[in-house]
């Protein structure tokens, strides 16, 4: 499915899920990636809040939570599937309800050792630069990383220096510390890095 089909349209698929029950919204996940990304917040909000307390997920490998506060999710619930994600490689959370309490449990999981194959991780979530820092500090050897609404300061900077030589893509661009920074040459990284002011 192309992403010009009418199905990617919000207001199509919540006018769809509204003459659904539980288990047709289930079905509709399982008809292709493009109806799973689609139907998956209307699913879970059929269900609603604390519905996979209890559940586990020992196998999810690639987790990709785009959620807004509008959205019926609690974020307890997004924390939760992550926090019982243990072999995820790739992890995607955009959400505009994480708060610092959440934030700040993340990375002290992280640098618990929490998820250990984590490679790739992209955040919008808002974190001072103290709780990127405890959270750089808690990946092993990541590839991928993005941080947008994110403080990246001294600490974060001081952290980041020691996955330099794995790291593949670097997204800082929409953090809120404005500043150039010197990286020394490090397989793939270019030189200069270049933060934006958060808009």
């Amino acid at each position: 499915m192309s992403r010009s089909d009418p199905i990617h349209l919000p207001e199509i698929t919540a006018l769809i899920a509204k003459h659904l029950d539980r288990q047709d919204l289930t079905r509709c996940l399982r008809v292709c990636k493009a109806w799973f990304n689609s139907f998956l917040i209307l699913a879970w909000s059929a269900c609603g809040s604390g519905m996979v307390n209890g559940l586990t997920f020992p196998n999810m490998r690639n987790l990709h939570l785009e959620f807004a506060i509008d959205d019926g999710l609690e974020i307890e619930d997004q924390f939760y599937v992550i926090k019982h994600s243990p072999r995820l490689n790739c992890l995607t959370w955009l959400s505009e309800a994480a708060d610092k309490a959440e934030s700040k449990e993340f990375g002290n999981l992280l640098k618990q050792g929490a998820w250990p194959h984590l490679k790739s991780l992209v955040l919008l979530i808002d974190m001072q630069d103290d709780d990127v820092a405890l959270m750089l500090d808690g990946l092993n050897s990541p590839t991928n990383l993005g941080l947008a609404w994110s403080m990246f300061g001294p600490c974060a900077f001081k952290s980041i220096r020691r996955h330099l030589d794995t790291l593949r893509e670097l997204d800082i661009s929409g953090c809120s510390l404005r500043c150039f920074v010197f990286f020394p040459a490090a397989g793939g990284i270019q030189d200069w890095v270049h933060i934006g002011e958060k808009r």
